[in-house]
């Protein structure tokens, strides 16, 4: 416990010993020893000011591609959705969309502005920050060819705005989080259909190898329908899994080492695992 933080002022939501299993469409997840919904970019700012230094923080979206091991994390988790809810039109092609917008709502925003590019986005579930930060890809999609700049808010609460050539040439900077992105777009965007995204909102296992889908991978390796605990692929994508009750990420930990020792030994193809895990285990 940090005495500080009960007595800072604070607006949003403060946990201590937060189970993530709350927070994700996992539903599995061990305890945050400190999870935090700044309700606005001040709130936040006053957070970091008051958060030990040395202290390991973790951004997290709507959980898609993070979990927390079993038997906990010992940082502070910060999930920014409300506070970096925003999104604007700021030229005649070009969305400026704060970290926490979902992408169904940022591909409805743009099809009402008449703008294209975002549609093949509008069925997953992430949020802008989440799909930018650790590059999240699905079936060779990506979202980072749409944005022009990006900006950034460090471990001290300085802000930077930085073009993608920047990016290219010095990388992401370390120990700061995406806040805001902004997109140039096409004119002319096509209408959306369809539900807001599909599936259960949990995000793929692995990464699309040698720009062959993961999918067809696990199926040729005689994979498919393989299950540990209560943790088993689905059967229509092998890329996903369903979470049965009583599942772990134990589980889902086991299940991913299985299906990368099987693809490795039956087609020489190493897959690298997209869902992030952290903490310890159990």
């Amino acid at each position: 416990m940090i005495p500080e933080l009960q007595r800072a002022p604070l607006r949003g939501r403060l946990r201590f010993h937060e189970p993530a299993a709350k927070h994700t469409p996992w539903r599995i997840g061990g305890p945050v020893a400190r999870f935090y919904e700044p309700a606005s970019a001040p709130d936040l700012l006053r957070f970091l000011q008051v958060l030990p230094g040395t202290d390991v923080i973790v951004w997290m979206g709507v959980g898609c591609n993070l979990l927390i091991r079993d038997g906990g994390f010992q940082g502070t988790i910060i999930a920014p959705r409300r506070a970096f809810d925003h999104i604007e039109k700021i030229a005649a092609t070009v969305v400026r969309a704060g970290a926490g917008v979902r992408l169904p709502k940022l591909a409805r925003f743009c099809a009402q502005q008449g703008l294209g590019g975002v549609e093949p986005f509008a069925r997953w579930p992430h949020t802008v920050g989440g799909a930018l930060q650790v590059c999240v890809s699905r079936e060779g999609q990506s979202l980072w060819p749409l944005v022009e700049r990006i900006e950034t808010l460090d471990r001290f609460g300085a802000s930077s705005t930085l073009s993608v050539a920047t990016l290219r040439e010095r990388g992401f900077p370390r120990n700061a989080w995406l806040i805001a992105a902004d997109f140039r777009l096409d004119a002319g965007g096509a209408s959306l259909s369809g539900s807001n995204y599909c599936g259960s909102g949990r995000g793929p296992l692995f990464r699309d190898a040698r720009g062959r889908r993961v999918n067809e991978l696990i199926r040729q390796a005689g994979l498919d329908g393989v299950r540990c605990g209560g943790i088993e692929l689905a059967a229509d994508d092998a890329n996903y899994v369903h979470v049965k009750q009583g599942a772990c990420v134990g589980d889902l930990e086991r299940l991913v080492v299985r299906i990368q020792d099987g693809v490795r030994a039956k087609l020489g193809v190493r897959l690298e695992r997209q869902v992030q895990l952290l903490g310890r285990r159990r």
